[in-house]
């Protein structure tokens, strides 16, 4: 998760979301951006902010925050993070963003894996792996991911992957901020291993889980995130 202090803006960069895209753009638009996790690109919006929250409380503070994980303190910091910060997000369909990431890792190096999804995509079918993404939940959901009702989301504002870059330029004016002049698309996929609907055949029933498990974003998020038309106002 980046974040501009100056700005107060952050940016949550849920996987093979134009995350690179959109990488360039803030740190070149806010010199001050920050990795609230160096360690872990796709930190979520809630994990975030409690580690903004940390990083900005007075020494004893947090001292009693870390002894006292669910305190009073831990919670005041948390909301007045989330009303201080505004949040951006990519969304864009989720079968079309699970076939990405699975071809994504299947094109990686041999040998190197993080995690067992990473191996079923590399070593085993699609099925294989959204198996493990949606059935075994290893793959964040949108609405757990940028924190859906959580303490800023009325700050936070997803923009439609398939229009990036005026979905980006509605949510910088509703911020008060600079839109960019042109956005470079980054770590663009190369042609793909195969055909969307080849990729529907291998999933077979589990097209129904993906539905199910994404079902915020069919039902609500296709509703409101942005896409460079009339202002647009989240809601839980």
């Amino acid at each position: 998760m980046l974040y501009s202090p100056a700005a107060q803006i952050a940016f949550a960069h849920y996987p093979k979301n134009a995350g690179c895209t959109m990488f360039q753009w803030f740190t070149t638009a806010f010199p001050d951006a920050l990795h609230l996790d160096p360690d872990g690109p796709h930190l979520a919006v809630r994990p975030g902010l409690d580690r903004l929250a940390r990083r900005e409380e007075p020494g004893p503070l947090g001292r009693l925050r870390r002894l006292v994980a669910r305190s009073a303190a831990r919670s005041a910091a948390l909301a007045a993070a989330g009303r201080r910060v505004r949040v951006l997000g990519v969304i864009r369909e989720p079968f079309e963003s699970l076939v990405s990431l699975y071809e994504f890792w299947r094109r990686g190096r041999p040998g190197v894996f993080a995690s067992e999804l990473m191996r079923a995509a590399k070593e085993g079918t699609f099925a294989d792996f959204l198996n493990l993404a949606i059935r075994e939940r290893q793959c964040p959901r949108y609405v757990d991911f940028f924190d859906v009702g959580g303490p800023a989301w009325e700050n936070t504002r997803l923009l439609d992957f398939a229009r990036l870059e005026p979905a980006l330029a509605q949510a910088c004016r509703e911020f008060g901020i600079e839109p960019p002049a042109g956005l470079e698309r980054l770590n663009a996929a190369p042609a793909r291993l195969k055909s969307i609907d080849e990729y529907r055949r291998e999933a077979g029933s589990y097209i129904i889980y993906v539905r199910n498990y994404f079902r915020w974003y069919y039902e609500h998020g296709v509703k409101i995130m942005l896409r460079g038309e009339s202002a647009t106002r989240l809601a839980a």
